[in-house]
């Protein structure tokens, strides 16, 4: 039960938060690289609006990947990308940019 609880407050910030979106308003995913590139390149693909920042790598293998949020990226996209992170296991963290 430990995912839908995670995704419901993450679902929960990031529409909160995006009502109030900033110009720095980010989307950090985190996680084992292979997956995380994955895993952003086909939200990319999907949210026109989400756009890679930033690219870190915290340890070996690992990966973190800030995702800039802008127009056209709505708080639906937002929710819906946190929680398919989370569904696959990846870390992630919502930045308000207000």
């Amino acid at each position: 039960m430990r995912i839908p609880v995670l995704a419901a407050v993450v679902a929960v910030l990031a529409t909160a938060a995006c009502d109030s979106r900033g110009p720095d308003a980010t989307l950090t995913i985190s996680g084992p690289a292979s997956e995380v590139e994955r895993f952003v390149q086909t939200q990319t693909s999907l949210h026109p609006g989400l756009t890679v920042a930033e690219t870190t790598q915290p340890t070996p293998g690992q990966s973190r990947v800030t995702l800039a949020i802008a127009e056209p990226a709505t708080s639906e996209d937002v929710t819906e990308v946190s929680e398919q992170a989370v569904t696959a296991r990846l870390s992630v963290a919502f930045t308000s940019g207000g």
